[in-house]
């Protein structure tokens, strides 16, 4: 007994086991993360020291070289490459893809940790980052209040909002950016200092030693046990004051004596805002494999719920919200799925003519699919533009076998067969032919596994959702289709073979007259046929090519960078004019941050973020493709010719999509490398590069690296 003799004899348990299969793919429906792109684990690690005051000259001399000797031993690196600027270097280190990262970041860390006694006495201890797409934040907030002190609101967001935002399932870190933070100041007086006979680096011991909680061990009294600590860290300015730095002619010297204390900022190196207005950055960061629109939906869900103690006057202006993305994104491409569904089911009920037909073959689409969806999560993959992909790309071959089928069933009952024999036998006759159909579209995808790097990433997923959700439509085909057509069509073999010789009778015999004349006059169509498939070859290369296509997302950033030296204040004056220039129709927030910010560690660990005083991002949140008549690329070209230009300034738009396929820093199409020993050589070189191709059409946000 094959499986169609089997499905036709034994109709509740093939009936149990497509239920089963159908009742694990709802489950795992519901289970399945839901992203904008699959989970890439970049093969990417970096090594960030910074080291303060130091020209960038002296960064690369006495750091950013002695890292990149001692990492290079490192096994399975393809390539290092590292930047030095003014008080920072960063060292990338990216592997072989496959290889296993958290390994290779402890080796990395094991090689630096050998050369720390030679690094600069002031420098950092270099600080080693894997590259992880969750630690880009999914929703970033512009929050606003409390006037213009942007110390309270900072405090409060840290007091009062960032506590109940880390206790949401799924969030991993709430990272606050911009705002004043508070600091107290003492001001020696070096005339008094000298008076009483000290130094600063006595002061500087004295606060330290003073200022700390120290164990005291334990005291035993009778039954109990009492732990004994000396508190020792201040709590105000009067204790800073109070404390005795040294003795003079047999008295004690107090900070008092010799100092002036204040309570005040710490020195402004950044800032942020939005709408004009001084703001403070929250972002959310979400856990490794989390759902972003979960997580997404419950921090707004949070805040929401906050409102009655959040004081009227602070204000959260969303800036950008991966989550609306992602949800965006997977409900498109469903819906072209759900269409494709539609329309592969109305064409087959205009060629059957009949909906009990119809209906037996298109309810292997749904099958098809919620297989696919085990296939997925058993994968660990989640639902996301490729998975989809994969099943828009595949529904309309999942009718392909149960059609081929169909129609033999009708051949055996149009002879007058049995439906059970007409079932089975009909079924067991194409069940080779559909098989090795399968397996030839199935095989083509069999390369993808033989594919690396981040290409063979995305492609995975799209392979396995076609190859598991084609499989699902043979078993359903062999099985499914045989049960159903065994109990619906009983007594219908007279009354199908009249309908079809109604409906085809004269397309079957126009294209028995075509086939005819085709074969008899082979030439006439061969060589046509050859000639077109040497044509869309030579055509090929009239099509453009790349990696990943631009989307037109409504966030866009713009990263500036104004001339080495410029003052935080004149880098702020001009990024108020670029905010001038994005007031279009369709902007809904303006936001911009700049200088040397918390993140920056972070950000310039991967090329991303500003990292000095004359570097800024500005923020544009568009309204969504659907509300806005121009295109977002339409009106980034309008905010470009707003934009006057000034020698020494440059500024270049992000690609949101290639910051999502990308990790090192290098989102631009065309990159040119210039190698050599002096830097001053390097850069006259590079400026008559970039003089020669500045005309050439379609080329836009010239830049050169080296900045002096």
């Amino acid at each position: 007994m094959n499986i169609p003799e089997f499905s036709v004899k034994r109709k509740v348990t093939t009936l149990m086991i497509v239920l089963m299969l159908c009742i694990l793919g709802i489950l795992s429906f519901f289970n399945l993360g839901l992203d904008m792109m699959p989970d890439l684990e970049y093969p990417v690690v970096s090594v960030v020291t910074t080291y303060e005051g130091a020209s960038s000259e002296e960064i690369e001399s006495r750091i950013t070289k002695l890292v990149e000797e001692s990492v290079g031993l490192v096994k399975h690196v393809k390539k290092v490459s590292s930047f030095s600027m003014e008080g920072i270097s960063v060292v990338m280190i990216e592997f072989q893809w496959g290889t296993n990262l958290d390994f290779a970041a402890q080796e990395v860390r094991d090689r630096v940790s050998l050369i720390e006694e030679y690094l600069p006495d002031d420098a950092d201890k270099p600080i080693v980052i894997k590259f992880n797409p969750s630690d880009v934040p999914i929703l970033l907030y512009a929050v606003t209040g409390f006037g213009k002190d942007t110390l309270k609101l900072r405090t409060y967001l840290d007091d009062e909002i960032k506590p109940r935002l880390e206790g949401i399932d799924g969030v991993a870190q709430v990272m606050l950016m911009g705002g004043r933070k508070r600091e107290i100041n003492i001001f020696v007086d070096g005339e008094k200092l000298k008076g009483y006979k000290l130094s600063l680096l006595q002061i500087v011991n004295a606060l330290r030693m003073e200022n700390v909680n120290i164990s005291g061990g334990h005291i035993k009294k009778g039954y109990k046990e009492y732990l004994l600590r000396t508190l020792g860290e201040y709590k105000n300015l009067e204790q800073i004051k109070n404390t005795i730095v040294g003795v003079y002619q047999g008295k004690p010297v107090y900070v008092k004596d010799i100092a002036e204390v204040k309570d005040t900022f710490k020195e402004e190196r950044s800032y942020a805002r939005v709408d004009g207005k001084d703001c403070v950055i929250l972002g959310i960061m979400k856990q490794s494999g989390a759902n972003v629109v979960r997580v997404s939906d419950r921090v707004k869900k949070k805040l929401s719920s906050l409102k009655e103690i959040i004081p009227p006057h602070v204000k959260f202006n969303k800036l950008m919200d991966f989550g609306d993305v992602a949800k965006r994104v997977v409900r498109r491409t469903t819906e072209n799925v759900l269409q494709g569904a539609v329309i592969t089911v109305i064409l087959l009920f205009l060629f059957l003519r009949s909906f009990t037909p119809t209906l037996v073959v298109a309810l292997s689409i749904p099958f098809s699919l919620l297989v696919a969806f085990i296939g997925i999560y058993a994968a660990g993959y989640t639902l996301n533009v490729t998975t989809m992909a994969g099943m828009a790309l595949g529904v309309g071959m999942l009718v392909s076998n149960a059609i081929i089928v169909m129609e033999n069933i009708f051949r055996y009952l149009e002879e007058g067969k049995p439906p059970d024999i007409s079932a089975s036998g009909g079924t067991t006759e194409v069940m080779g032919a559909i098989l090795a159909a399968t397996l030839t579209t199935i095989i083509v995808f069999l390369p993808t596994i033989f594919v690396t790097g981040i290409t063979g990433r995305l492609i995975r997923p799209l392979a396995l959702t076609v190859t598991v959700s084609l499989i699902a439509s043979f078993i359903a085909s062999i099985t499914l289709v045989p049960m159903i057509s065994s109990v619906l069509f009983k007594g219908k073999g007279e009354k199908l073979k009249i309908e079809e010789e109604k409906h085809f009778g004269k397309i079957k015999k126009a294209y028995e007259k075509s086939l005819t004349f085709a074969l008899n006059h082979k030439i006439l169509f061969i060589l046509p046929s050859f000639a077109l498939f040497i044509l869309s070859l030579w055509g090929l290369k009239f099509i453009g090519k790349e990696f990943m296509p631009s989307i037109d997302t409504p966030m866009q950033i713009l990263k500036l960078r104004m001339p080495v030296g410029t003052t935080l204040k004149d880098t702020e004056r001009y990024v108020e004019y670029i905010e001038r220039c994005f007031r279009e129709p369709e902007i809904i927030h303006i936001a911009s941050f700049g200088g040397m910010s918390e993140a920056s560690k972070l950000d310039v660990a991967f090329g991303m973020g500003s990292s000095e005083v004359y570097e800024a991002q500005v923020f544009g949140r568009f309204k969504w493709k659907e509300d806005r008549k121009r295109s977002i690329f339409e009106i980034k070209d309008a905010i470009r010719k707003k934009i006057a230009p000034l020698e020494g300034v440059h500024y270049e738009f992000s690609d949101m999509s290639k910051m999502m396929t990308s990790a090192g820093g290098e989102t631009q199409d065309v990159v040119i490398k210039i190698f050599g020993k002096e830097l001053h050589v390097l850069k006259k070189i590079a400026e008559k590069v970039k003089e020669r191709i500045k005309d050439i059409q379609g080329l836009k946000d010239l830049d050169i690296s080296l900045k002096t």
